[in-house]
């Protein structure tokens, strides 16, 4: 009996323990991950915007194939918000302390999630402050908790091994747990296993509950940043903690953290996957097996259900008959019941196979729906939803609305034509194809399909020729094509536009007009196609620029645009097809030109030897520089305050400049402790009255920021 008792609480307690590998969107391989072995996983990072949006997330198609490859597994998966981003949290400063933010911001991390089809939110914002910040942080975590708990996603925050004082202990009761980055304490041994016991008592200690509390690991080391990987590679003892002046977690350390997480903790979570050796050395691996050590195998499997019936965007006539199906199994158990959803709204279950209901009398309207399956043993798995439409009296014209065009940016309620259906946009979205990215964990709505005159399906059109963004030199000879089909008749005409004014038409293939004579300035291109039942469809809109001859001066010494690992600055000037760019950004980086002037800011063609410019020349980073936050200012008294952002141990240099000086006039060196925000005091009794320049930057001279004083 007793043998009983404690196999049944071990499983209970495997199923519990969590193990969390985060996935950065810049490194490593989602089909070289050991799902098998983790639980939870958080893809690393998004970025908040200072007034509650969201930047564009790095690597989109990356983020799906890992959703669904550990979804396919089991696997939890997450998006990570923040990250160290060099120190700079102006973002979640800006955002959690205005209360309009804070709720943009909310809906949009919903929108997010939703559509990609994640598991919650992981908030790693480095570091709040103390006092208002803290406070800040607090409703914005608990206005986030509530929002995602509602959906049944999780919460979770990333927050320092030890002094994490600004993280509110009213904060405990709003995630489900938090990550603690038990790691970087120093510059050497930054992460012993001294420090994890540290890490988990002290906040255990404020009291966060052990369930909370999942203990992270390092998978590299200080101070060269290498991967365990790579150590290994160039001779490191995979089972020691120092090799050649490098601190890091050999399998011996991470399998007695592990044994600590797993009688102290609730978890156990590693930065970064990709950095894992493979084969026998694997670190997951070693944490693995000392999960089955002290618990034994897995808890139940979760069973899996998939809607078979109606397929998506099917179209109904009201009032409505549907007949709902789904497939569902349970690996190792069996099926109770299978409930059917449409929305947030129960319609029906069925508990034997197979799983149906019959959805009656059902209005005009959008809809989306689910199945739920719960197993014998409590666990509960969703499906994928699948979105339908029930018509008055059938469809309607889509006459005036533009085609569906992957370079365009559609956001909430922006309408779009694609194959001959009608679908509208949720939130920001841009190059995701409408019929496979509609339905509740989507960007696209489907409304109907398309008609032009009774059964008509409308035409499909869309410019093929300027690209968008092109830039010409006037007075220019503009060759506008187009590609024109429709499904069930024949292309009658196709007109040509700038703007509201036509410019022109043609009746047969291929469709093109010639555009001469273009005088300097920015013109919007469309065609429109008209079929022989007089069913008209609008192509997405092509921006071109003309300019004087040389509009963008000479891009001589330019280097052209490049994706990452190429990070710009706001200042920065690339060349892309021709033109001359201008970053409107810091830290901008997988933003093509073209797509969105408040990123890049066009300066016109290039003139010359501007075509002529290469990959290899080195970006020149701009002259402006981030704010530096001082105070006072104006100085009166004899101390002035600084705030810098800085790693663990990293040596900061202090600078003051005559405001047309050529050499500081004062120099300070100061040493950061833990990670995050640093407050230094300067001595500026001795500085005279004046404007002055402050600035501090790293060792290596790299600037975290400038900022003009006023001394009294």
């Amino acid at each position: 009996m007793l043998s009983c008792v404690f196999l049944i609480t071990s499983l209970f307690s495997i199923a519990q323990f969590k193990v969390v590998g985060y996935m950065p969107s810049w490194s490593g391989d989602v089909n070289a991950i050991q799902y098998s072995k983790l639980t939870h996983i958080n893809y690393a990072f998004l970025l908040p915007t200072a007034t509650g949006g969201l930047q564009p997330i790095e690597n989109p198609s990356k983020l799906q194939s890992l959703v669904s490859l550990g979804h396919a597994n089991g696997v939890k998966v997450l998006i990570a918000v923040g990250g160290w981003n060099n120190g700079n949290d102006s973002g979640f400063e800006s955002l959690a302390g205005n209360s309009s933010y804070r709720a943009a911001f909310v809906t949009n991390m919903l929108n997010f999630v939703n559509q990609y089809g994640l598991d919650g939110v992981d908030i790693d914002w480095e570091y709040p402050d103390q006092g208002a910040s803290a406070n800040n942080f607090v409703a914005l975590m608990t206005q986030l908790s509530a929002a995602l708990h509602a959906q049944g996603k999780l919460l979770t925050a990333a927050v320092v091994g030890t002094g994490g004082e600004s993280i509110l202990s009213s904060v405990f009761s709003q995630v489900d747990f938090l990550n603690l980055m038990a790691y970087d304490f120093n510059n050497y041994d930054h992460s012993t296993y001294n420090y994890a016991s540290q890490s988990l008592a002290y906040w255990k200690g404020r009291g966060l509950p052990a369930a909370k509390a999942v203990l992270g690991v390092p998978f590299y080391g200080r101070p060269s940043w290498e991967s365990f990987a790579t150590l290994i590679a160039r001779g490191a003892n995979p089972y020691a903690d120092t090799y050649n002046g490098v601190g890091y977690n050999g399998i011996t350390t991470i399998k007695s953290k592990t044994d600590l997480a797993y009688t102290q903790g609730g978890g156990i979570m590693m930065w970064e996957l990709s950095q894992d050796a493979t084969g026998t050395y694997s670190l997951l691996s070693a944490i693995h097996e000392e999960v089955l050590a002290n618990g034994g195998g897995g808890g139940n499997q979760p069973p899996s259900v998939s809607i078979t019936s109606p397929a998506a965007n099917a179209s109904f006539t009201s009032p409505a008959t549907i007949t709902i199906t789904a497939a569902a199994s349970d690996a190792d158990g069996s099926i109770t019941k299978v409930e059917f959803y449409n929305g947030a709204t129960r319609i029906g279950e069925d508990n034997a196979s197979p799983y149906t209901y019959t959805w009656t009398n059902v209005g005009a309207g959008n809809y989306t729906l689910s199945a739920k399956a719960i197993d014998n043993a409590g666990a509960v798995t969703t499906s994928a939803t699948v979105a339908i439409v029930v018509n008055g009296t059938g469809g309607g014209s889509c006459n005036g609305i533009a085609a569906w065009s992957a370079s365009s940016v559609y956001t909430n309620g922006d309408q779009a034509v694609y194959n001959g259906k009608l679908y509208t946009a949720k939130w920001w979205t841009q190059n995701e194809r409408p019929d496979i990215n509609s339905g509740d964990s989507r960007p696209w709505a489907y409304i109907r399909d398309c008609t032009g005159g009774g059964d008509n399906m409308a035409p499909v059109v869309s410019i093929t020729s300027p690209a968008n963004n092109t830039f010409f030199s006037a007075p220019a000879s503009i060759d506008i094509q187009a590609a024109a089909t429709d499904s069930d008749g024949a292309i009658a005409k196709v007109e040509f536009f700038n703007g509201s004014s036509k410019l022109g038409e043609t009746t047969s293939a291929p469709y093109s007009f010639t555009w001469n004579n273009v005088a300097a300035g920015t013109y919007t291109l469309t065609a429109k196609a008209t079929d022989n039942a007089n069913g008209v469809t609008t192509s997405a809109a092509v921006t071109i620029v003309v300019s004087t001859t040389g509009g963008g001066g000479s891009c001589a010494g330019v280097p052209a645009y490049e994706p990452y690992p190429r990070i710009y600055n706001k200042g920065d000037r690339v060349v892309y097809n021709g033109a001359l760019y201008e970053s409107q950004s810091d830290a901008l980086y997988n933003v093509t030109p073209g797509t969105a002037d408040w990123w890049w800011k066009p300066l016109g063609a290039c003139a010359g030897s501007a075509l002529s410019a290469t990959t290899g020349t080195t970006v020149q980073p701009a002259a402006a520089d981030k704010a530096l936050m001082v105070y006072p200012n104006p100085v009166t008294g004899s101390t002035l305050r600084v705030e810098v952002k800085a790693a663990a141990a990293e040596k900061i240099y202090i600078d003051i400049w005559g405001v047309n000086g050529s050499s500081p006039v004062l120099h300070r060196e100061y040493v950061a402790g833990a990670k995050g925000a640093q407050f230094i005091s300067v001595d500026v009794s001795q500085l005279p009255e004046g404007a002055w320049i402050i600035k501090a930057s790293d060792a290596k001279g790299v600037s975290k920021g400038s900022a003009k004083i006023i001394r009294m």
